[in-house]
């Protein structure tokens, strides 16, 4: 399966596991893309028109606080900051700052979604330092009231 066909996979599981957290008004981002087109008018290639700053806006119930979401799905092994682009912990961590919540959704083969809050505990998750499943687990988000999500 090509890496486009495991990403869109990723990014439904993310969304479904969003929908049953309580975020509401989940929209995919989309890309513009630019084009170039050879003498006959055939697309020749193509590219993004500009870096989005995450994957996924969402609405935190009850007060409407604005959600950014990036999905990871790194199948069977741990999450590397190299799994990010230069641009992406730089958007989620503004967005926090702005008074956003930042989450990052990491997807893996056996269908677990970890939804963790931006910026993850640097004990945990660095530039060098991989994020275990068992890490995860500690990280994920929660409603205050909710209990923690149980992935065995």
């Amino acid at each position: 399966m090509n890496s486009n066909k495991i990403g869109q996979r990723g990014e439904e599981k993310a969304k479904e596991r969003l929908l049953e957290l309580g975020f509401l008004m989940i929209e995919k981002v989309e890309n513009a893309w630019k084009v170039a087109r050879n003498k006959g008018g055939s697309i020749s290639r193509a590219w993004p028109a500009a870096k989005v700053a995450g994957d996924f806006r969402a609405v935190e119930p009850p007060f409407g606080r604005s959600v950014l979401v990036e999905v990871k799905h790194t199948g069977s092994r741990n999450l590397r900051w190299s799994d990010f682009s230069e641009h992406q912990p730089i958007k989620l961590s503004e967005h926090s700052a702005a008074g956003g919540l930042s989450l990052v959704a990491w997807v893996v083969n056996e269908g677990a979604v970890y939804v963790m809050r931006w910026p993850i505990d640097e004990a945990l998750f660095r530039k060098g330092k991989s994020l275990k499943r068992e890490d995860a687990e500690k990280s994920v988000y929660y409603h205050e009231d909710d209990e923690r999500l149980d992935f065995s």
